[in-house]
């Protein structure tokens, strides 16, 4: 693209994050179905009587205009419709916490202009179920499964990550440094903490895109497993707020 050329763009778009900008502005972190992570300026979105006030809120629905203008990384968003604000969602703490969790994990991983049209339809079904009354903790594993998947981060679940041999224990150990979890001779010596048998099983459904019912301990240990595999793969260092948030109040 040419320098300096601008081009409108619009797409429907995830708001993850706001940040005040000035007296009057915001700093948006959104994520768009065709354009992948996205930065954008509202300008006067913080007036009293802004076109804005009311759309631009972390867990929004909206479809957006903005304009495009090669070598920024901020872009000006023009225009903002409210398709789904999840208003049941946002009344009900624990739902709430589960929800940002989703938003935090987008923004954490997801650093590329590129679309990841499955995952922002998985993120947006995930939001309408837990408007819907839904169990939240059972979507968010398998929200967590999809974004490894949806990054190339899948853990391996049914071959030794280090060997690839398929003679595994029922209770195997996990290697997040080598993407999964390994067979016996490979785990000996390694300081390395073993799956529970339910646990791995319900990793293995969920990876396989079937929502198994699970006792309470078990979607906890899905969490925790696929939560550390995940960061273990990260260069980035965050403190996970949300996440922690959810940790206090889920049911």
């Amino acid at each position: 693209m040419a320098s300096g050329l601008t081009l409108q763009v619009a797409t429907r778009c995830l708001i993850l994050r706001r940040i005040p900008y000035g007296d009057t502005s915001w700093i948006l972190h959104g994520f768009s179905r065709d354009e992948g992570r996205l930065s954008l300026m509202a300008r006067g979105a913080r007036r009293p009587g802004n076109p804005f006030a009311g759309v631009l809120e972390p867990l929004s629905l909206v479809d957006a205009m903005y304009v495009r203008k090669s070598g920024r990384e901020i872009q000006t968003l023009t225009q903002a419709h409210l398709l789904h604000g999840w208003p049941v969602l946002r009344t009900d703490l624990s739902r709430m916490a589960c929800g940002l969790c989703a938003l935090e994990l987008l923004e954490f991983f997801l650093t590329d202009p590129l679309p990841h049209e499955g995952l922002f339809d998985s993120v947006t079904a995930f939001l309408a179920s837990l408007e819907a009354g839904h169990d939240a903790a059972l979507g968010l594993g398998r929200l967590l499964s999809i974004l490894g998947q949806e990054l190339g981060l899948a853990p391996r679940l049914d071959s030794c990550a280090r060997c690839e041999s398929e003679y595994l224990p029922v209770n195997p150990c996990h290697s997040p440094s080598l993407g999964g979890i390994l067979c016996d001779p490979c785990s000996q010596g390694a300081r390395l903490s073993r799956l529970d048998p339910e646990v791995l099983t319900a990793l293995r459904r969920l990876a396989r895109g079937t929502r198994p019912e699970y006792p309470a301990a078990v979607q906890r240990g899905c969490e925790a497993f696929l939560y550390e595999h995940l960061l273990a793969h990260s260069r980035r260092s965050l403190r996970l707020e949300a996440r922690e948030l959810w940790d206090e109040v889920r049911p």
